[in-house]
């Protein structure tokens, strides 16, 4: 895959700390933890993907204008679970979507 600006990472939840297990704590929880050991790592390339609590009507159709592929949504009360627990809602115009799936079957082909 090719790419004109450098990468970035971004960071939205965190299920271990060192040791510790973190999964058990609701979302809001984890995503704190997240945000103060970011902050201390000061690494410009990983950014915490913050979450916004309302609005997500205005947000989803932000979202939209923009061109973008879409929102995640969960509950901020959810602890981490391996099963599917979240709602991803896609920008039905989004204009990447097309020829994407050829693009990463074609990466998979040269690894």
């Amino acid at each position: 895959m090719s790419r004109k600006a450098q990468v970035s990472f971004y960071a939205f939840d965190l299920l271990w700390l060192g040791d510790k297990d973190l999964r058990g704590l609701p979302l809001v929880k984890r995503k704190r933890h997240l945000q103060r050991l970011l902050s201390k790592a000061k690494l410009p390339v990983v950014i915490f993907a913050n979450h916004i609590e309302q609005m997500g009507t205005s947000l989803y159709r932000e979202v939209c204008e923009r061109d973008l592929e879409g929102i995640v949504c969960k509950r901020k009360d959810s602890v981490y679970s391996s099963r599917r627990r979240w709602l991803k809602v896609k920008n039905p115009n989004y204009t990447q979507a097309v020829g994407r799936r050829e693009m990463f079957d074609k990466f998979r082909e040269r690894t």
